[in-house]
């Protein structure tokens, strides 16, 4: 990851937990944390964009990879340009944000 305007990493508990590039298309994890630790993560920073949609994590298309049932599980969905938030998930999980659960930096 490269350090770049509107470019976003989450910290859990102090460790490097997902990066998002400008605009949140693309996602790298970070394998020091579980697989729903990162998908939460990975949720929490998509909600900093307008309209989220993650087109690749960690180099590949959303549906092939390791992480899919995570990202699902944290709100997302596939669309024709790859997985978008769906709309109740970014609420809820805004307000996770403001009581102290995974947020970004």
């Amino acid at each position: 990851p490269a350090r770049q305007a509107g470019a976003y990493v989450v910290l859990l508990e102090g460790t490097l937990g997902a990066f998002a590039s400008a605009g949140g298309r693309q996602g790298l994890t970070f394998e020091t944390l579980a697989p729903e630790a990162i998908g939460a993560a990975g949720a929490a920073l998509l909600t900093r964009y307008r309209k989220p949609v993650l087109e690749t994590i960690d180099g590949i298309a959303p549906a092939a990879s390791p992480l899919v049932t995570s990202v699902r599980a944290a709100g997302f969905g596939p669309g024709y340009r790859g997985y978008t938030l769906r709309q109740g998930f970014a609420a809820s999980l805004d307000e996770e944000r403001n009581r102290g659960g995974a947020r970004p930096r």
